[in-house]
């Protein structure tokens, strides 16, 4: 990974970016866990809160999302836009529609959206900006955009290896949202904030118009910031290679996620590693890319 930070913004973004369909070739994160059952259940009232009929969401992937609200309003007319779309659950199966593309504009609907939801999407998008135009070309004005986001700046401030990355391509701080949702046409009614940090909810209505935005001058505070970030890991590793190097037996790794060729790129010694844990059954006897590891169910160390 090759990051840039421009002096004009400080938006810290790769700048050797992947295809995404190397990227997204087959569905690989299922959000499980409490954390993420909250998100959707926040997220999906979120959602209701606005008087929406007819909603597009972004990357729905196992339709989790969509369970959540259409057991509340079951009346919605709700459509996925996947790529990579995993099985829906039954209890939304047969009234949910999903749509096997990349979202861009120009897909054939047969109805018109009164609102486009995307949870966790815009971060992974290529170019925000222009999937921020995108979307406005479904909406008429007075429709509806709601994301959730994560919160972009707390998590390098904290050092999660989730923050950036071959998927995450570019440092989107709430001050930079705020400002390019405006410049593109959608005014911010709402917000609200889930868990320690781990979202952030917009609720916005598109008017049709475009406003001069001066952009946050982000570049001292976030440089400032990554510096920490990659000092920080340097010095992890020496630490975490100190004690595997201690420890007489068989280590493993949990969570099959991007924090694992992160680790090892800055040095972790992978010499006495056996393989990684994960609770996800998608990921079970499946290779992590970029590694030469394969997951196991977390039973496998029991007693």
């Amino acid at each position: 990974m090759s990051f840039s930070i421009p002096k004009d913004s400080g938006a810290i973004q790769l700048d050797r970016v992947p295809p995404p369909e190397l990227v997204y070739l087959t569905p690989h994160a299922d959000a499980i866990g409490q954390t993420w059952q909250m998100h959707h259940q926040a997220f999906a009232e979120f959602v209701g809160s606005c008087p929406a009929k007819n909603v597009i969401e972004v990357g729905g992937g196992a339709g989790a999302l969509a369970a959540n609200f259409l057991e509340q309003w079951p009346d919605s007319r709700w459509t996925i836009i996947e790529p990579n779309p995993q099985p829906l659950p039954k209890s939304v199966s047969s009234s949910v529609t999903v749509i096997n593309e990349y979202f861009q504009s120009g897909l054939p609907l047969d109805f018109k959206p009164d609102a486009v939801v995307c949870s966790h999407v815009l971060e992974h998008s290529e170019d925000p900006v222009r999937f921020l135009q995108d979307v406005a070309t479904y909406l008429q004005p007075g429709g509806f955009l709601l994301l959730s986001v994560p919160d972009m700046r707390e998590w390098l401030a904290r050092k999660y290896t989730s923050c950036l990355n071959f998927e995450h391509t570019v440092l989107l701080t709430e001050p930079m949202l705020d400002a390019l949702l405006k410049r593109e046409g959608f005014e911010i009614l709402d917000k609200g904030y889930v868990g320690d940090s781990h979202s952030i909810f917009y609720s916005t209505r598109y008017v049709g118009k475009k406003e001069h935005v001066e952009l946050p001058q982000e570049y001292e505070a976030n440089r400032r910031l990554f510096n920490e970030y990659i000092d920080h890991y340097r010095e992890l590793i020496k630490t975490l290679n100190t004690k595997i190097s201690a420890f007489d037996g068989p280590v493993y790794l949990f969570g099959a996620h991007v924090a694992v060729p992160f680790l090892l790129a800055f040095g972790l010694d992978r010499g006495k590693i056996k393989g990684i844990l994960d609770n996800s059954k998608l990921k079970a006897g499946r290779r992590l890319y970029g590694t030469s590891f394969f997951v196991s169910p977390s039973e496998v160390i029991r007693n």
